[in-house]
């Protein structure tokens, strides 16, 4: 943190009193209210929100403002007023705490509705109350979706490292960077061009067969169907991709695979596995 340190209470005072969930933190010096908020993490959005609640932002037993300057050595206590989500429970949950949720998302399921899914069938329906995935996977990607259950847990979104395996035709290096630009064309399509974004995608051969190879990708940038395209540029498409190489009937989707995530929480960074998908094993099964 920039010019002060907050200390945090996380120990002391980190559980859900009823449907509230209420953050304790400290001041080592004075500073203005609103900085001293953004700089733990909290949102401007989220901070508008606080201030429509009684007793949201209290500071040494008094309700405060943003505008206001707080002294050094401030307890300063945060109220989230709403509840966590609850999940349905139809998939696996790889990781749970009072903070996050981690749930295994099948192929052909969207993370949040879309013009073509809003009368169900995305992830977003299988939890009530407000929905805050960390990130979105393809609609036919599989793997790990963390969801965070308030407001405040949701800044570690930007800390995330992630680890994707896919099915690719051809015959790629044993390991190697694409570093290619992205630009968006349309509603879906994506194309490499001077024009897009810069985007960055490291990639390790984990085994081969049979004009296949099973890869680990980790990404230094988040473009949209980046591992997609990359890999398709570089000559050796995702099996199964019908947007950028060719899905055929046994393999009607890309075999792409989010199968580990590194979560930072309050204990410390949690490392998340999942096995991979039966399609993988299939094809590789003394991985």
């Amino acid at each position: 943190m920039q010019g002060f340190r907050a200390y945090i209470a996380f120990a002391l005072e980190n559980c859900y009193n009823g449907l509230m969930k209420k953050l304790i933190f400290y001041t080592d010096k004075e500073v203005k209210a609103e900085r001293f908020l953004e700089s733990l993490g909290f949102s401007r959005s989220v901070v508008t929100d606080l201030k429509k609640y009684r007793f949201g932002l209290v500071a040494g037993g008094k309700e405060f403002k943003t505008s206001d300057v707080l002294e050094a050595g401030a307890e300063v206590t945060v109220t989230l007023p709403e509840p966590p989500p609850v999940f349905s429970g139809r998939f696996p949950v790889l990781y749970e705490d009072g903070d996050f949720i981690a749930v295994l998302k099948p192929s052909d399921m969207p993370v949040h509705p879309s013009s073509g899914h809003r009368d169900g069938g995305t992830l977003r329906d299988e939890f009530s109350g407000v929905f805050r995935p960390l990130y979105r996977l393809d609609k036919d990607t599989e793997g790990i979706v963390i969801v965070a259950k308030n407001a405040y847990a949701a800044r570690v979104k930007n800390g995330l490292q992630k680890v994707y395996f896919g099915v690719c035709e051809g015959a790629p290096g044993d390991e190697g960077v694409i570093d290619l630009p992205i630009e968006d064309v349309g509603t879906v399509g994506r194309v490499i061009s001077e024009c897009g974004k810069r985007a960055v995608t490291r990639y390790k051969k984990l085994c081969g067969r049979e004009g296949l190879a099973l890869l680990a990708f980790s990404l230094e940038t988040g473009r949209t169907h980046q591992i997609r395209i990359h890999t398709a540029a570089a000559g050796f498409p995702l099996l199964g991709d019908g947007l950028y190489g060719r899905a055929t009937k046994k393999y009607p989707h890309q075999l792409l695979f989010l199968g580990e995530v590194a979560l930072p929480t309050e204990e410390g960074v949690k490392i998340l596995k999942a096995p991979l998908p039966e399609a993988f094993r299939k094809l590789f099964p003394d991985f």
